[in-house]
């Protein structure tokens, strides 16, 4: 018996936001946190399924010890996507509730092959982990500024 799980966009502590191949949350709380503008691809309206690197692990735990179906296969995501603009609006409000004033978001021309939408179909994630104990978005990027704020700061 094996579990299979495919990850959608996972951010967390630790992710490097220095390389061309970054995450699109580290990346921005790093150039906000540093006051440079921050650019969106496209005009925004693409969505993602981001999950906590905590959900992650310890949906992997689970699966450990989960009586499965032979060959199962999960998507590992929240089922919930937002748009790369309103993620930029949401990280830009935490920086500004810190009292940072923060550079305008741009737009650039979009990414050839970019895909427009691409959100987790959960079904059958329940049978693994609560999903409801999922961290929300918000309280998850919260924690991340706060943090490179308090590495800023050291």
């Amino acid at each position: 018996r094996f579990v299979s799980l495919r990850f959608f966009n996972v951010y967390g502590p630790g992710q490097s936001a220095d390389n061309a191949y970054a995450s699109v949350i580290p990346l921005f709380i790093d150039l906000m946190a540093r006051g440079l503008p921050v650019t969106i691809h496209g005009d925004g309206s693409q969505t993602r399924d981001f999950v906590h690197v905590h959900d992650v692990s310890r949906t992997i735990l689970s699966a450990l010890q989960a009586d499965v179906p032979t060959c199962s296969v999960r998507n590992l995501g929240t089922g919930e996507g937002i748009s790369i603009r309103d993620l930029a609006d949401i990280i830009k409000g935490i920086f500004e509730d810190y009292g940072m004033v923060v550079p305008e978001i741009r737009h650039g021309p979009a990414r050839e092959g970019d895909i427009r939408h691409s959100i987790a179909d959960v079904s059958g994630l329940g049978s693994l982990i609560d999903l409801s104990s999922f961290t929300k978005l918000e309280g998850g990027l919260r924690d991340l500024v706060r943090r490179t704020l308090d590495e800023v700061e050291a």
